[in-house]
């Protein structure tokens, strides 16, 4: 993943968010933060956002309603979604996430998705 290309964390716990930020910051990429929806929205018309990180329910609406938000993006964006229950694992994983992870999510959770991510970005061939 280009270290140029910002990182969203949309996320409504401030202490996960924290976190969320935290881990993206210490592989060096720019990380920015929304704690809603409408907060998002303005975010994902950024043309050089790579990934966006969120949890699959806020407080006004769910991980859904940015799926639908970024499908008129011209550039791909990938998705890691913190979901409570198998429902929104499934879910998330038929729209095309990038990767679900259950909730309470722990700190190497998220650094392993990042490693992937990173590698997967630096070598697609490799994941194809």
């Amino acid at each position: 993943m280009d270290s140029s290309r910002p990182v969203l964390v949309v996320c409504s716990d401030p202490e996960c968010s924290s976190m969320l930020l935290g881990v993206i910051k210490d592989y060096g990429l720019e990380a920015s933060a929304a704690r809603n929806i409408r907060q998002a929205r303005t975010h994902l018309q950024k043309p050089d956002l790579s990934l966006v990180l969120c949890e699959s329910s806020l407080p006004d609406g769910s991980f859904r309603d940015l799926f639908d938000a970024s499908a008129l993006r011209t550039s791909p964006l990938r998705f890691v979604v913190l979901v409570r229950d198998e429902e929104d694992y499934s879910e998330a994983m038929r729209l095309g996430a990038f990767e679900a992870i259950p909730t309470p999510c722990r700190r190497s959770d998220i650094q392993w998705t990042m490693i992937h991510a990173l590698r997967k970005q630096e070598n697609p061939a490799q994941f194809s």
